[in-house]
């Protein structure tokens, strides 16, 4: 009895090691498209699967191995959105939620609506709900929005175009808040690690992952969402705050650059590339920045990271027509030439990011924000007279 009752323990955990069906079935009144799709997040892996809808009615059987995020997708002509002014093209928002091997969901809503739904399945489905549903007027002025500053921007009215797009900036603080507040809520939820997830690029506080981390159960800690949070932890924690400024040595755009060489200066190294419209925007700033402190014991090195078919000559243009006086290095050129990734070594996610070293060469801050932080600490380091 007692092999019999090991071997059926010894089942049915070998069965949880590999995937299991899990059924999505939904109804979604007035969808008339005859297909409707799905996408599911797993980690760099992206599953792609289609179901037929008839008067509505659709169903999805995926096979998984551990809960994971998901998305519902329209690819409905009517709602296919063109900015011809640079060639972008949307839908509809998707419907998130998230599934989990062998238990059944389900999602009902009207077309009128999407993205709002009712998820039934699980807890952490419940909270998605409980997001649409507490903020659908925002999140369908949002939407509104959205599609009215397209509208504008492809009749050539920019202006107004402008005004609707700080309308729509507004209702997606408002949403991006409240989706936070909830995550913040639940933190040992899929929920709450998916969001964590999502937002890893721009997070700069390793210790806010760190107790992120620590938060999460013992089976939410082998997720696949968990696992990118705990890499992304390491990453940062090596060139964190407190930490000593890496080490490197590369051919700017003048002469060699040694990171060493400024021990006993403030020194911001600026990750940017002439592509990024937030980092250019933030260039008149930080001239005024320089030019403030530059002679005080101050100094910016800038590595562009360029993206175009043309890299030296994009990142030549940007230096000249925005005038940036400081240090300069392409980190296209600094791999080819010195065989140094400086936005790999620094784990760079999102441009602008912006880390701050101390005299002693400590870092002291790591923002992706603008100035004002930087400045702060200038201030009371360097003040003026």
């Amino acid at each position: 009895m007692k092999k019999f009752i090991l071997l059926v323990y010894l089942s049915f955990t070998i069965l949880a090691l590999y995937a299991q069906p899990t059924t999505i079935s939904g109804i979604i009144s007035g969808y008339t498209q005859p297909k409707i799709y799905m996408t599911v997040l797993n980690g760099t892996k992206l599953l792609k699967d289609s179901a037929t809808v008839t008067d509505g009615h659709f169903e999805f059987t995926i096979d998984i191995k551990e809960p994971l995020a998901a998305r519902l997708i329209t690819r409905d002509p009517s709602k296919r959105m063109v900015d011809k002014t640079n060639g972008s093209t949307s839908f509809a928002p998707v419907i998130q939620l998230f599934i989990e091997p062998g238990v059944a969901i389900k999602i009902t809503g009207n077309y009128v609506d999407w993205p709002i739904v009712k998820l039934d399945g699980s807890l952490n489905n419940q909270l998605q709900s409980s997001y649409y549903f507490g903020n659908k007027a925002t999140l369908l002025a949002e939407e509104k929005a959205f599609k009215e500053s397209i509208a504008l921007k492809n009749a050539g009215d920019t202006i107004k175009a402008k005004m609707i797009d700080s309308i729509r900036l507004s209702h997606t603080v408002t949403n991006t808040n409240a989706y936070a507040q909830l995550a913040k809520e639940n933190p040992n939820s899929l929920f709450n690690a998916f969001y964590i997830y999502e937002i890893l690029p721009f997070i700069t506080d390793e210790l806010m992952l760190k107790q992120t981390i620590a938060g999460f159960s013992t089976t939410l800690k082998n997720s696949v969402y968990a696992l990118a949070i705990q890499k992304r932890y390491s990453e940062l924690s090596e060139s964190g705050i407190g930490t000593t400024v890496k080490n490197f040595k590369v051919n700017g755009k003048d002469s060699l650059v040694n990171i060493n060489a400024y021990r006993g200066k403030y020194v911001l190294l600026d990750f940017w590339g002439s592509w990024c419209v937030p980092c250019r925007e933030g260039n008149p700033k930080l001239k005024k920045l320089y030019a403030t402190y530059k002679d005080k014991g101050f100094e910016i090195i800038a590595i562009a990271l360029e993206r175009g078919k043309t890299p030296r000559q994009d990142w030549l243009n940007a230096i000249k027509d925005d005038g940036i006086p400081w240090i300069n290095i392409l980190n296209n050129e600094a791999i080819a030439k010195n065989g140094q990734d400086l936005v790999n070594l620094f784990a760079i996610k999102s441009y602008p990011t912006k880390i701050l070293v101390s005299p002693t060469g400590k870092v002291i801050l790591r923002t992706q924000g603008d100035n004002e932080e930087i400045e702060e600490i200038l201030k009371k380091a360097m003040p003026i007279r």
